[in-house]
């Protein structure tokens, strides 16, 4: 017999690797996508936590300068509101200690609220002058 040349082309040995690629894909880019939007996650809830820490500060030195809780949580919010929206600034509370103010900030953590707890809380002290 002849060779022309030609390979055999065995159809039953590749029938079970059809649609192997297309597996492969959808798996490895769902994985993907899953390590994206965690790393957008905690980028946003580590901004926010950023901006809340700072707006407390901030807002406990006003507080403790002008001798009022009231303007401490008020500074405080202004702060948010300017980078935040509106309702990263909805739960904040202000309170006279012994030393000085206290602000309290409580915002939602963007995107992760299926991971739990889903509250940013920081805490700034700022002791009178």
């Amino acid at each position: 017999m002849r060779s022309t040349g030609f390979s055999t082309f065995n159809r039953a040995s590749s029938e079970p690797e059809r649609g192997n690629a297309t597996v492969g894909f959808v798996a490895s880019v769902g994985l993907l996508l899953m390590v994206v939007y965690t790393v957008i996650a905690a980028s946003l809830g580590w901004y926010v936590h950023a901006i809340a820490t700072d707006s407390a500060m901030e807002g406990a030195r006003a507080g403790a300068i002008g001798g009022s809780p009231a303007l401490a949580a008020e500074r405080t919010k202004d702060l948010m509101t300017s980078t935040l929206a509106e309702s990263y600034a909805s739960n904040i509370t202000a309170h006279a200690t012994e030393t000085g103010i206290e602000v309290i900030v409580r915002a939602p953590i963007p995107g992760a609220g299926f991971l739990g707890d889903d509250v940013i809380e920081v805490r700034a002290h700022a002791n009178r002058e």
